[in-house]
């Protein structure tokens, strides 16, 4: 998860702890929804400094429905960031947060499941934020289906996952769909053009890396 985030201009921004919020997509919803997006971020950059302080804000704020602060409690405790690490507590907290809606819940905790073996319950996460053209989603449901992890390994699918999540930008998506065209072997015309594409996506990925290394297109 981002370390920095850059508020909404219509967010007021004067608190001590507040840091810069950019919006991934699909997240925006998710920004507009949060009962205190203040005291989110206030708690959110208290993590590190004063972990019990700022997950009891963290608790306080997702029992009043903040999706984010669920997701934020859930990747704490997933990486042991000033909380004792819980694989328990971290899937607790984000499926709590992928039930109340949360997009990026679904994903964070996709790469929970990957992370510890668990591809099948992985790929139907992932899914849920495929649904809906989340693209990061859409670009590890398709290196699932390349790799047979989760399901069985179907390069033409992962190649339409690939794509798809191209067409929304994401840098990655585009290198994989052009390597998938290169080993195709269909033809000299599809080595070529696969060829140009991947030369073409890695010329795109330092460009998205320089605009925002941690934008949501090289999840």
């Amino acid at each position: 998860m981002e370390e920095v985030v850059r508020a909404p201009s219509s967010v007021p921004s004067s608190h001590e702890f507040k840091a810069e919020l950019v919006l991934p997509y699909h997240e925006d919803n998710e920004w507009l929804s949060e009962p205190d997006v203040d005291e989110f971020i206030i708690a959110r950059n208290m993590l590190k400094t004063r972990p019990a302080e700022a997950l009891a804000r963290l608790e306080s704020l997702a029992s009043s429905s903040s999706r984010m602060s669920m997701v934020e409690i859930g990747w704490a405790y997933g990486l042991g960031r000033g909380v004792q690490y819980s694989l328990k507590d971290a899937e607790k907290w984000l499926r709590k947060a992928v039930t109340a809606g949360s997009i990026s819940a679904s994903f964070y905790l996709a790469y929970l499941y990957r992370d510890t073996g668990q591809f099948e319950k992985a790929v139907n996460s992932y899914k849920i934020g495929a649904k809906v053209d989340y693209s990061p989603s859409l670009y590890w449901l398709g290196v699932m289906c390349c790799n047979g992890q989760g399901c069985p390994k179907d390069e033409k699918l992962a190649m339409i996952f690939f794509e798809r999540a191209s067409k929304l930008g994401h840098g990655f998506a585009r290198r994989n769909a052009a390597l998938l065209r290169i080993r195709s072997q269909s033809g000299i015309l599809d080595v070529v053009s696969g060829a140009l594409s991947w030369i073409g996506s890695i010329f795109y990925i330092i460009s998205l890396a320089l605009k925002n290394a941690k934008s949501h297109n090289l999840k």
